[in-house]
């Protein structure tokens, strides 16, 4: 038995271009459109770094609350690439011994510099409870090693 209507062999074809061979498909019904803007379609937004322009401000009371323990009196503060960089300086220049990373809400995380690079500490906590923990548990490192 034949099927009543068109088959499609029926159907319009659309016409070639010139130089074309082969004819144009529709896409397939399951077919998933990416409506992405831009030319990285499926590529994930970049996370931007959190905005640290405030941490310069808190440089000074980190200072203060070093000067004050026995083990990190004299190292200094600065601000850099996004951290709080805590370093003892002598003759031969800078000599860096902690990173304290925002976290959020007051919050800090502890790394250690060693064998030229940061390692992560268990430590975080206010900026106070970070000088205290420099002071008692890390005043090795903080300590002179001259």
């Amino acid at each position: 038995m034949r099927a009543v209507g068109r088959s499609m062999r029926h159907l319009r074809q659309p016409a070639l271009l010139p130089g074309e061979h082969v004819r144009p498909e529709a896409p397939a019904a399951n077919c998933v459109i990416d409506r992405a803007i831009g030319t990285l379609a499926g590529v994930p937004p970049t996370r931007r770094r959190q905005d640290v322009s405030w941490l310069s401000t808190v440089v000074p009371d980190l200072q203060i609350l070093l000067e004050i323990g026995h083990a990190t009196r004299g190292m200094s503060v600065t601000a850099r690439g996004g951290h709080l960089i805590v370093a003892r300086t002598d003759e031969h220049g800078a000599d860096p011994r902690f990173r304290l990373t925002p976290l959020g809400a007051g919050a800090y995380g502890l790394s250690l510099y060693r064998r030229q690079r940061w390692e992560p500490l268990p430590y975080q906590g206010t900026l106070q409870e970070l000088a205290v923990t420099m002071n008692n548990d890390l005043g090795a490192w903080a300590d002179h090693w001259s």
